[in-house]
């Protein structure tokens, strides 16, 4: 919402279109920097997921172990863009089935991040939800 209210003010400022979207393009491309420097932040504690300081999701009643196992890894691992799957296995029970589900509970609710399998099998991402501009 930001950008979109200093886009209009900038476009009133500057005298030609192409001076304004060449410094609106600029000021995405350093939003777009910062933003890739934000890392989530887990708080075991308070079962809270947090990304820039705001709450994207909190776990109440829930168990949730899966998707606590794969938050906690994380932030164990400093948020690397991709980790193993920590979940253990469990007799009778597809691994890959496994990690879909606890994935799909994950991003359940999140608008913020989004988590997925990185292709493998064998790891998982997480990313920065995608961001609808005008």
């Amino acid at each position: 919402m930001q950008l979109v209210c200093a886009r209009v003010r900038l476009q009133d400022c500057l005298d030609s279109r192409e001076r304004f979207l060449a410094l609106y393009d600029a000021l995405r491309k350093y939003a777009g920097e910062k933003a890739k420097q934000l890392k989530p932040v887990w708080d075991n504690e308070g079962r809270e997921l947090r990304f820039s300081d705001k709450s994207c999701k909190q776990f109440n009643r829930q168990p949730a172990k899966n998707q606590i196992t794969i938050l906690r890894t994380f932030e164990e691992d400093g948020w690397p863009r991709r980790i193993d799957d920590p979940l253990s296995s469990e007799p009778g029970k597809d691994p890959g089935a496994r990690r879909r589900d606890t994935i799909r509970g994950l991003n359940t609710g999140l608008r913020i991040l989004h988590f997925r399998g990185d292709g493998t099998g064998e790891g998982i991402i997480w990313e920065r939800a995608p961001t609808k501009l005008p």
